[in-house]
């Protein structure tokens, strides 16, 4: 009896699901984790006692969802770098695309770019009239702003830690774009597996509560692993059924094992990424859910660029001891708004800038 396979191509609409859903876990984590008393994420760095206290029951409902968004909403993250390469794969390899080398860094750069200027320029305007009826402007803050936009924050990041923290994903994907135009189209396959073996060793002889692993973790460095996973998966049509079921059965089973012990912390990123595939594929068999996260996948690229900025217009107009409840709305209905704003001004007077 031969053997049944499955295939593993990610359609247009399923990889919008998969965004939408990934984004959705990252807006509520830079939401839920400056939330007095909640449980903080091992994103960058390892604590234990993040562990301790995630295990630590707590009172009511809202404290546990606060609490897990806290702590797993930025796996949301290891989604977007897998898709990253994923997609590089089909366009650039499957569907035949030219790469120049040269252009592509330069286009790559660029949109990236436009994309974060409409948020990096809202967050000066927002800091500034928050701060000028105090007489208080931060000028560091507004200099660390227009730092993000040159996407280099992630590498001096030792030196001069970005703030706000979250845009320090436009500078590693420029970087995974560098690693992939470099080292891994049409090079040999070595390449690839020399970026993982470094990530993985860099990852194991450093410090987990060091600045140095907050560094490797701001960088490819810290997410060669992901990149080859979806380049991997991109050029390869198919596997067999049985190989496929235990890979998701083993997912499950450690990713949570994996998340609570510094050596096999970073492997669960590669779980995390597996049963997101899973569940987008279940999505997609039904209907309203589908379409749902479609829509937000495709405005996940502008919720990106407005949740700091909402979130910064939140927690300076909230104050801790205030009910969590209401500011968590008017945050999310502010990013939504936001997005949509966001979108209007790229599309009317960027894209021809792209071209």
């Amino acid at each position: 009896m031969s053997p049944k396979y499955t295939e593993l191509t990610i359609s247009r609409d399923c990889g919008y699901v998969m965004r939408g859903m990934a984004i959705m876990m990252i807006v509520f984590h830079n939401f839920c984790h400056f939330i007095p008393g909640v449980t903080l994420e091992n994103e960058f760095e390892f604590y234990s006692v993040h562990i301790i206290s995630l295990l630590t029951p707590k009172a009511t409902a809202l404290q546990w969802f606060f609490d897990i968004m806290s702590f797993f909403g930025w796996y949301g993250v290891p989604v977007f770098i897998f898709l990253t390469g994923y997609g590089l794969v089909m366009k650039y390899e499957r569907n035949g695309t030219p790469l120049e080398t040269g252009r592509f860094l330069r286009y790559n750069y660029f949109k990236l770019f436009f994309l974060m200027l409409p948020g990096i320029v809202t967050l000066i305007i927002a800091t500034l009239a928050f701060a000028i009826p105090y007489g208080d402007i931060d000028s560091r803050s507004i200099a660390n702003y227009i730092c993000q936009a040159s996407m280099l924050p992630d590498v001096v990041y030792p030196w001069w830690k970005p703030n706000p923290g979250v845009f320090w994903y436009f500078g590693l994907t420029m970087e995974l774009y560098i690693v992939y135009a470099l080292l891994i189209y049409h090079r040999p396959k070595w390449w690839m597996w020399v970026c993982v073996a470094l990530s993985i060793a860099l990852q194991l002889i450093t410090p987990p509560e060091s600045g140095t692993m907050a560094w490797i973790r701001h960088n490819v460095t810290g997410w060669a692993t992901l990149l080859v996973f979806g380049i991997l998966y991109g050029r390869t049509l198919c596997i067999r059924r049985d190989v496929a079921a235990t890979i998701v059965i083993l997912s499950a089973l450690l990713i949570l094992p994996s998340m609570l012990d510094w050596m096999t912390w970073q492997f669960s990123i590669l779980a995390c990424v597996v049963l997101a595939i899973v569940v987008a594929r279940w999505s997609m068999r039904i209907p309203g859910w589908r379409d749902f996260w479609i829509w937000i996948g495709r405005l996940s690229p502008m919720l990106f660029v407005a949740h700091p900025v909402a979130r910064i217009i939140i927690l300076e107009i909230f104050q801790p001891r205030d009910p969590v409840a209401l500011p968590l709305v008017i945050y999310l209905c502010l990013i939504f708004l936001m997005s949509l704003i966001f979108r209007y001004i790229t599309k009317a007077c960027y894209r021809r800038w792209l071209k």
